[in-house]
């Protein structure tokens, strides 16, 4: 007998054929996505996109094995399998990452019933030097404290979630509403233990979020997901602290060549530009993808080539990269100056939490302005 999750991936699958099917004649404006390789049969289920090591590391969904791949961009092969030895997948959706961890998402809830959502935190440090490619995972327990049915229901509620993503202190999950086609966003502690949580906003992305990253070099969340015809990417960028749904929201319809329309995994790459991968299934086939700054997607970095401010949000030092002498000017909200320096590492850790902006001169060229955010 087939299990529930299993019966959901084929339905969804089943919708998701019929629509395109229908929906075949729709003329909208596309972004085209480069194939950096299709992927190997083990990984056609893909759901969460890490980058780690200048390598590319994946995961499959829901009833695979409990195992971290890295993907190999040339083949598309799996050049190293790494197993999570202590825990179960059973719908693992998406994976993120901090200075010090790896996050996983075991939190796939297409009919809204789960009461056993979690994520597992796995140190970076024994992921690149266990001697035997098996890590251990502490647990974080999280329940949402808005939901007051569990009556399982496929496909209608909005308590499914496939996003996850690092920023700041906290982690936070992005919903796939069935329900309405919005995303609902929640914060939770990075701390081992048990929290039900209740939502910090909704964004209208006016389809079902699969996964997210956020850029901590462009300061800008990216969101990838799908309606039932047409794969899209939403960014968001100009937000203070973690008031995400009042940022900037652009929204960019793209087109995937071959490719599954089921884009599943997203994550930046050394500040060139974002991977996407897509799921298996009916529409295409499971693929590595790109998006790059030269996709003109709108994706541009708040900087220009060559000056880059980071990290961002910062607490403490912020760095200048820029291979020119620079001046830089700082401004507080109030567009207040209140500090001038010739140094590329700034000591904002006195200054008090919010939104500044950075005007950097770099000697014999232009001046160019970035927000930032201190927390």
């Amino acid at each position: 007998m087939l299990d529930i999750y299993t019966l959901v991936n084929m339905y969804r699958k089943l919708l998701v054929f019929i629509f395109i099917s229908t929906s075949y004649f729709l003329n909208a404006q596309q972004l085209q996505t480069e194939t950096v390789v299709q992927l190997e049969v083990n990984l056609i289920e893909t759901s969460g996109l890490l980058f780690l090591n200048d390598k590319v590391i994946t995961h499959n969904d829901s009833g695979s094995d409990s195992k971290l791949y890295e993907i190999d961009t040339l083949t598309g092969n799996i050049s190293r399998t790494v197993v999570v030895d202590n825990v179960t997948n059973i719908d693992w959706e998406d994976i993120c990452m901090d200075a010090d961890y790896i996050y996983i998402g075991d939190f796939g809830n297409n009919a809204g019933s789960r009461t056993d959502l979690k994520i597992y935190k796995i140190s970076i440090s024994d992921y690149n030097n266990t001697l035997n490619d098996t890590v251990t995972a502490e647990t974080i327990n999280f329940n949402f404290g808005n939901q007051t049915s569990f009556t399982s229901a496929l496909f209608t509620t909005n308590f499914d979630v496939e996003a996850l993503l690092s920023f700041g202190d906290s982690l936070y999950v992005f919903t796939k509403n069935w329900g309405n086609s919005e995303t609902s966003y929640y914060a939770i502690s990075k701390l081992q233990g048990s929290y039900a949580v209740n939502p910090k906003g909704t964004i209208n992305s006016q389809g079902m979020i699969t996964g997210g990253v956020y850029n901590n070099l462009s300061n800008e969340i990216l969101l990838c997901g799908y309606t039932f015809f047409q794969p899209f990417v939403i960014r968001i960028s100009q937000f203070l602290q973690d008031d995400f749904e009042n940022g900037n929201i652009d929204r960019f319809l793209i087109n995937v060549g071959t490719s599954s329309i089921q884009i599943e995994g997203i994550c930046n790459y050394s500040n060139e530009g974002y991977y996407l991968s897509s799921e298996s299934h009916l529409s295409g086939d499971s693929e590595l993808l790109k998006i790059t700054k030269a996709n003109d997607l709108g994706l541009n970095y708040n900087q220009t080539e060559g000056v880059i401010l980071f990290p961002n949000p910062v607490s403490d030092i912020l760095f200048i990269n820029s291979s020119k002498n620079v001046e830089v000017e700082l401004y507080n909200s109030l567009n207040e100056l209140i500090m001038v320096t010739t140094s590329k590492q700034l000591n904002i850790s006195n200054l008090i939490r919010g939104l500044y902006v950075v005007r950097v001169f770099e000697e014999h060229g232009e001046n160019t302005i970035h927000k930032i955010i201190v927390q």
